[in-house]
């Protein structure tokens, strides 16, 4: 994250408290799903600018 902050590059983190290691495909919750949607619009909107 220093690294980023010194590059002025774009970051932004996503904190699953609750998550393991690939709670994307492990954990069926309400907050990974969230996580993932907000990561895939992330990626998604640097893609268009």
């Amino acid at each position: 994250m220093s690294r980023a902050r010194e590059s002025s590059a774009s970051l932004e983190v996503i904190d699953v408290p609750e998550g393991q290691h690939g709670f994307d495909m492990l954990d069926h919750t309400a907050e990974s799903r969230e996580a993932v949607t907000q990561a895939v619009d992330w990626v998604s909107a640097a893609l268009l600018r």
